[in-house]
């Protein structure tokens, strides 16, 4: 909880009201996966929000990374080499590898790609 307790946060969380965070996971339509890659799960839109009261305020990046677990369906992927978890990048509109595996520090979409 600590992760998610930003600056913005801290301002509002007044501690006599109730809040809470909401971890938002939304499946995805995906159309970005790069040509050499094959897409080995679906994508998720992973987003945070800290509610308290009626009031809601969008959290866009965590204090600390959490992290974030993706299988893969061995049964759906049998010929999947070289399996990571990756992020699209907003200013290129193309899928990166998440360099530290299974971290998430800030929203986005996430996928698991694999080489063809």
């Amino acid at each position: 909880p600590k992760a998610m307790y930003t600056l913005e946060v801290s301002k509002k969380d007044k501690g006599d009201e109730d809040s809470y965070v909401r971890i938002n996971i939304v499946r995805a339509n995906e159309s970005h996966v790069p040509r050499n890659k094959k897409a080995a799960s679906k994508s998720y839109d992973i987003s945070f929000d800290f509610q308290y009261g009626k009031d809601i305020l969008k959290i866009n990046t965590l204090m600390k990374s959490g992290k974030i677990n993706m299988n893969l369906n061995a049964a759906g992927y049998s010929n999947a080499r070289n399996v990571y978890m990756a992020v699209l990048d907003k200013n290129t509109g193309q899928y990166v590898k998440n360099t530290e595996s299974g971290s998430i520090k800030e929203e986005g979409k996430y996928i698991l790609l694999c080489d063809r």
